[in-house]
């Protein structure tokens, strides 16, 4: 779980980087909608009999992205909500794969002032038949000060 947040965090960087450099309005806040297709592996360890087996995730996302400057804080706001499609890899188990994201961060403008990062996320596999069924939610925040030291981090 902690290489997942680990990657999370990543991801947020460069996007916040990336973001950076697109000329903000004051107070305005601008939002972005978009739909993709994606496609992954999840272990389900409760599958084949508690052996557990992958788990081949394909769906439909969607992704509102929203941000806002204040002053020298720039704010945004991820929302994903996923309508998946699940087949285990031994069984053959077919699953209903729904799940969301929710991500808030904050940053102050130059870099290298505080930073914070706050993630929910929740997915779930739904077997159609004898297959076990797998909740998987985590919460994660992180807080980095003006020294870059992390003063507050918690995963669950």
């Amino acid at each position: 779980m902690k290489n997942l947040f680990r990657a999370t965090l990543m991801m947020a960087a460069v996007i916040m980087l990336t973001v950076s450099i697109t000329p903000f309005v004051k107070g305005e806040v601008i939002q972005n909608e978009r739909t993709y297709v994606d496609g992954f592996v999840m272990f389900n360890p409760n599958a084949n009999g508690g052996a557990g087996e992958d788990v081949l995730i394909s769906g439909v996302s969607h992704l509102v992205i929203s941000s806002t400057v204040n002053d020298n804080v720039v704010t945004y706001k991820f929302h994903t909500n996923c309508q998946y499609v699940g087949i285990g890899q031994i069984t053959g188990d077919i699953y209903q794969a729904p799940g969301g994201d929710n991500m808030h961060y904050s940053y102050q403008v130059p870099l290298g002032q505080p930073f914070e990062l706050s993630e929910v996320f929740s997915y779930r596999l739904i077997s159609h038949g004898s297959g076990e069924n797998l909740v998987f939610h985590v919460v994660a925040h992180i807080t980095i000060n003006t020294n870059g030291e992390v003063i507050v981090y918690f995963s669950k």
